[in-house]
Formats: C-alpha cells, structure tokens, sequence
C-alpha cells in the first residue's frame, strides 16, 4: 500500500472479506481512508497482492460490530461491518471492537465537530426620552374670548365654565 502525504495507519491487520468471496489479506484504516489488500496464489505471481477495497473516509458513514449467531469453525471471529455510499462491507477481523474504535477515532479527527465562535454578541444602548407630557388643549372662553388650559375646568380671567 502506497501512503498518501501526511497519511498514517491508524490500525492494520489480517481480515477476511465476506464482500469479496471470503477473500483473505489486510485491512488497512489510515486517516484518509479504508484499504483492503488481498493477497492472490497463483502460477504465474504467487505471493501477489491486489487492492480490492480503497475508500475514502468521507465515504464510510459507520462502523458496527456483528456477531454471527451460529458460530462456524472458521467464523469465530466477530464481524466489522462498514457502511458505505455503495453499500455494507464485511469483513472477519481480529478485535473489531478495537477497529471500530479507531475509525470514530479517525472520523472525528478527519470531521471535528464545529468549533466556530457564536458570533460576537452586540448590545447597543438606545436612549429612549420620557414620553413628553401630553400637551395642553387651549380652549377660549366664550364669553371673554381668554384662551385658556381645558385642565383648568374653567376661564381664568372670567370663571366661567365651558
């Protein structure tokens, strides 16, 4: 497996790929991505491997732990099932627990959880004046012709009441 700049394995080991006809090599967990490398037996290249699996980590959305309910020979193992935007990857893992722990790890890391500052609270002060005193409603008498405050309740310069 190549290594992109500044990536590193979180986590590798040995894996069976239930996707992939129960094929058998490594499984890599770096902090870009999930790589699942199968070793092939062959004539012409033995001891040959090839990439079955290399996703980007912003392509898994969860990992979870399986466990087989009839326990099989071979399938001791519990399962770490990967879901992707193409759908479940399965595979049979050594400690699945322990993967699924380092890929949150890795999600978190690759996806932290906003920490952008609540923007900056503005108080402004408005100076609101008293309400000014109602105005006076100016009245003339009828008989002197005094303009005078209808507060009064009568003329002030003849007493007589409106």
């Amino acid at each position: 497996m190549i290594l992109l700049r500044d990536e590193k394995i979180l986590t590798q080991g040995p894996a069976t790929s239930l996707t992939h006809d129960k094929a058998e090599g490594l499984l890599f967990l770096t902090n870009y991505r999930l790589v699942f490398e199968a070793s092939r037996s062959g004539l012409l290249r033995p001891g040959s491997t090839s990439t079955l699996l290399d996703l980007p980590l912003e392509e898994v959305s969860d990992a979870h732990v399986t466990r087989p309910r009839i326990r099989v020979r071979f399938l001791d193992s519990s399962r770490l099932r990967f879901q992707t935007h193409r759908g479940e990857v399965d595979f049979v893992v050594d400690h699945p627990e322990v993967w699924r722990e380092y890929f949150a790890d890795a999600k978190r890391a690759a996806y932290p959880p906003s920490h952008t500052p609540a923007p900056p609270t503005i108080s402004v002060q408005v100076h609101v004046p008293p309400a000014p005193p109602p105005l006076p409603i100016h009245l003339r008498c009828p008989y002197c012709r005094t303009a005078y405050d209808e507060r009064l309740g009568r003329c002030p310069n003849c007493g007589a009441t409106a």
